[in-house]
């Protein structure tokens, strides 16, 4: 797919993608109940630089755009993303992107597998 010049493989997360909070992981990459922002910081930082890594030792591609699982994030993890060149981040507010208000926090059309290619183009 990637080879084909038509598809981008770009990070959502390596291992953060659970949409409940346990002792190793909040919900999805928001910090995990007491957890100090140094240590939210750091373990954001982790994950991301290892799906980064996995990306393009697997697939050659650089990492720009990052996706938040479930749309939940907080300021540090826009810092995080900041700190690694991130260009792009999106939300999952379904809605079309503006990017009059820069290139973070996008909002996107959300496509679920259900949805009929008809009833996407005439969203």
């Amino acid at each position: 797919m990637y080879e084909s010049g038509l598809v981008e493989i770009q990070p959502h997360s390596y291992d953060l993608h659970h949409y409940r909070e346990n002792s190793k992981h909040g919900k999805g990459i928001l910090p995990i109940s007491q957890e100090n922002k140094k240590d939210h910081y750091n373990r954001f930082l982790k994950d991301t630089k290892e799906v980064m890594k996995h990306i393009n030792d697997n697939i050659g591609c650089e990492s720009y755009v990052f996706s938040y699982p479930y749309g939940k994030y907080v300021s540090t993890n826009e810092e995080v993303l900041k700190t690694l060149n991130f260009k792009v981040i999106l939300t999952t507010k379904s809605e079309y992107a503006d990017i009059s208000n820069g290139l973070y926090g996008l909002k996107r059309i959300n496509v679920p597998s259900h949805k009929r290619l008809e009833d996407l183009l005439l969203y």
